[in-house]
């Protein structure tokens, strides 16, 4: 089978960021198939790429697009546009069984729908977030004929698409409710994607300041949506309580230098609270090996509590305890596995007290750890997810007809 995969966010683990796309992608290439990627140059890193490689089989297409998350609505909007051209015409060049196409952003299906009609095979639409939900209802999409369009996108897609995969069942009960769309619908998890090619850093010795302290991780982008001032106060009120907890951000994006100067403000820049740059994804398990704790944290909207975030899934499969500040199913999971648990969204003290007590704790931490990575096995095994991903493709292209 041949595959036609549009992501416009598509990583390797030479990269930072999620390589959900590429897990998937070369097992399929294990597996006999052929996997043409499409994607953009994200970030200055990206520069040094040619506009065509092979990843590990994957036969991958870096449209040259710069692209930054860091970058204006307007600026952004002009790459999906100028992304969707370039990958519509790169399509049309590559013979085809069934499209992949991963969102976000939305704006990946015009390519993949305009790519399955003039090819007349079958397309497999992958959600990863709710677009346009969520950016409306941040209110980062105002303009009412856009947000008119961006819905009927979302419809059409739908419609257009022989199976939808959603990364958790939170969406694809939203999708259910708004489009009554239940037979299409497959929910596909997100996994822990620590790769075997790893990078053995010891960031006990390499962080002259942790001193075998506790350690609780961030380790994801650092954006309006990812609410991280919260865990700047989180961090503040720990320091009254234990100036031997630390806590370390890893990453990047818009709202960084935001972020550094709150934690400055709010006295804990360097003295319990730390940050650096993201890490390639083949050098994350050394990061996470010295942590105690992983967190994932997002701003109060209620769209965003169906996310399938990476660093959720990356701590389990490390068997790390999770720490999250938003409810929804990862919340419910948690605490029914205990492998993880759940501070209140906008009580920063309430929560400090809560992760102090959790983390200095070491039966209670050894229990949790030990839950955490079970269920990543149990329930988020990347050979078993992938398995449903080869067979919806394959049943995609056995009985599409036109």
């Amino acid at each position: 089978m041949k595959i036609l995969y549009l992501h416009q966010y598509f990583n390797t683990p030479d990269m930072p960021g999620s390589i959900r796309s590429f897990e998937l992608a070369s097992r399929l290439v294990r597996n006999g198939h052929e996997v043409y990627m499409l994607t953009l140059r994200q970030e200055t890193h990206m520069q040094l790429k040619n506009t065509f490689s092979i990843e590990d089989g994957i036969k991958v297409y870096w449209l040259p697009i710069y692209y930054s998350h860091q970058t204006g609505f307007i600026k952004r909007m002009i790459a999906f546009i100028l992304f969707s051209w370039m990958a519509l015409k790169q399509s049309l060049k590559i013979h085809a069984d069934v499209i992949v196409a991963s969102s976000t952003p939305l704006t990946i299906a015009i390519p993949a729908i305009l790519a399955k009609k003039l090819k007349q095979i079958p397309m497999v639409f992958e959600v990863r977030d709710l677009w346009p939900k969520i950016p409306i209802a941040m209110g980062e999409l105002k303009n009412k004929l856009l947000i008119v369009l961006a819905k009927r996108l979302e419809t059409y897609t739908y419609k257009m698409s022989s199976k939808i995969i959603t990364l958790s069942e939170g969406m694809k009960i939203n999708i259910i409710a708004n489009h009554v769309l239940e037979e299409k619908i497959v929910t596909i998890p997100n996994f822990g994607t620590i790769t075997n090619n790893v990078m053995c850093t010891d960031y006990n010795k390499k962080f002259d300041w942790l001193n075998n302290s506790p350690l609780v991780l961030y380790a994801g982008a650092i954006g309006r949506v990812n609410g991280l001032k919260y865990l700047v106060e989180i961090a503040s009120e720990v320091y009254k309580i234990n100036e031997n907890i630390k806590f370390l951000i890893a990453g990047s994006g818009k709202e960084k230098g935001a972020i550094l100067n709150y934690a400055d403000e709010m006295g804990v820049m360097n003295k319990n609270l730390f940050f650096m740059d993201p890490v390639a994804k083949k050098e994350l398990p050394g990061l996470l090996s010295a942590a105690t704790i992983v967190s994932s944290f997002t701003i109060p909207v209620d769209a965003l509590k169906y996310n399938s975030a990476n660093k959720f899934f990356d701590g389990l499969a490390a068997g790390k305890p999770v720490m999250i500040n938003y409810g929804g199913w990862q919340k419910d999971l948690l605490e029914k596995t205990k492998a993880g648990f759940a501070v209140p969204p906008d009580n920063p003290l309430q929560a400090a007290e809560i992760l102090h007590d959790f983390i200095t704790n070491e039966r209670k931490l050894a229990e949790y750890s030990a839950s955490a990575r079970k269920l990543a096995r149990d329930q988020f095994s990347i050979e078993s997810l992938y398995k449903k991903f080869e067979n919806i493709l394959l049943k995609s292209s056995k009985n599409f007809s036109c």
